[in-house]
């Protein structure tokens, strides 16, 4: 997980009985974020989990917003840019969304393209 703590897996970080903030506020987590994370560390003072990018984030917002809530913080080591949007205007219980006003209104609210995969599906035919 991090030089020095000798914790080998995320996993068993709730059992470790160690200062997790004595060598410094920043904890670089080298495996996935889960929910199990801010719960522990939420208990552990202020400090800072720094993942690789937002993938690596699987924690639920209950915990995650707790942990900050707590004075804790996540960081991302490399930064992410949106580059598309896709969307899917038809629900599971078959009511369609309008494709072209849904994609024109998205994408003006972000400033990226958005894309109807199932009509780019049907064009392409």
């Amino acid at each position: 997980m991090t030089h020095g703590l000798e914790i080998p897996s995320l996993f068993l970080l709730a059992q470790a009985d160690k200062d997790l903030f004595r060598y410094g506020r920043h904890i670089y987590i080298t495996e996935t974020l889960s929910d199990r994370v801010p719960d522990v560390l939420r208990g552990a003072g202020e400090g800072t989990e720094v993942v690789q990018d937002f993938t690596r984030i699987f924690a639920l917002p209950r915990a995650f917003y707790a942990y900050e809530k707590a004075g804790g913080r996540v960081s991302c080591l490399l930064r992410n840019e949106l580059l598309a949007v896709t969307v899917n205007p038809m629900a599971p219980s078959g009511y369609r969304l309008d494709s072209e006003l849904l994609c024109e209104t998205l994408a003006a609210a972000i400033g990226r393209p958005v894309y109807d995969v199932r009509a780019l599906r049907a064009a392409q035919g």
